[in-house]
């Protein structure tokens, strides 16, 4: 199985290298091949040490319904100008191109 690795030089002179598939397993060593072995030894470890799992998850469930927040800003003293800023952005937003 192909695995795509990142290999970076570090400030140290070493080199950092990380399973982009599996980013928690990652090795630093002092030269590119000697983290290219070290990443495919790492990787290699982990997958005989643990096991790849289908699990479903199932969405919550939203109990909220829109008519439930209807009117909730009735009171909201800033509301009417807020929707006339929304008014005047959308007016802005809609103009035709200019020559």
């Amino acid at each position: 199985m192909n695995y795509r690795v990142l290999v970076s030089k570090q400030e140290n002179n070493g080199y950092l290298a990380v399973s982009m598939d599996l980013p928690h397993c990652q090795v630093v060593a002092p030269t590119r091949e000697t983290a290219l072995a070290q990443i495919q030894s790492a990787i290699s470890d982990l997958l005989r040490a643990s096991e790849i799992v289908d699990l479903e998850v199932p969405a919550p469930v939203v109990q909220t319904s829109a008519s439930e927040t209807f009117g909730s800003f009735q009171h909201d003293p800033t509301f009417a100008t807020f929707l006339e800023e929304v008014a005047q952005y959308r007016a802005e937003r809609n103009l035709p191109p200019s020559d």
